[in-house]
């Protein structure tokens, strides 16, 4: 018997902002990015775990900004450094998400979580990472 390929999941951006930046994230408005190393903790489900994660590597002028991480990413200064997949039949950002924010300096309070009760899917993990 042939196991099935899960197509849909949790992924992880490890996002580096080059310098202190002012973003406009749409309603959230304007907020200040101290520079360092974020981390971002979305899904897709229904079989499109690999076309998120690829829209997200377009360039910006590539794609229309829908969700508060197009904003960020379309910065000058970000760039994604790491991804990782976490294949899943069920939708586990919000668990991944709380799991990732004990290990944060801080989060971007409301960003990326307007579709759940998380406080953020945006952390900020420091000034320096190895990869």
């Amino acid at each position: 018997m042939e196991a099935k390929k899960i197509t849909s999941g949790t992924y992880i951006l490890w996002i580096d902002l080059a310098q202190l930046s002012h973003i406009k994230i749409g309603k959230l408005g304007n907020i200040k990015f101290q520079q360092g190393i974020y981390v971002y903790i979305g899904s897709a489900m229904n079989s499109q775990l690999k076309n998120r994660v690829l829209r997200h590597l377009k360039p910006s002028t590539m794609k229309k900004n829908h969700w508060h991480i197009d904003f960020f990413l379309a910065s000058n200064f970000t760039q994604i450094k790491k991804i990782t997949l976490i294949p899943s039949p069920q939708k586990e950002e919000c668990s991944v998400s709380q799991q990732m924010r004990q290990k944060m300096e801080y989060e971007v309070t409301n960003f990326g979580s307007s579709d759940c009760k998380c406080s953020s899917h945006l952390y900020f993990m420091g000034d320096h990472l190895e990869f």
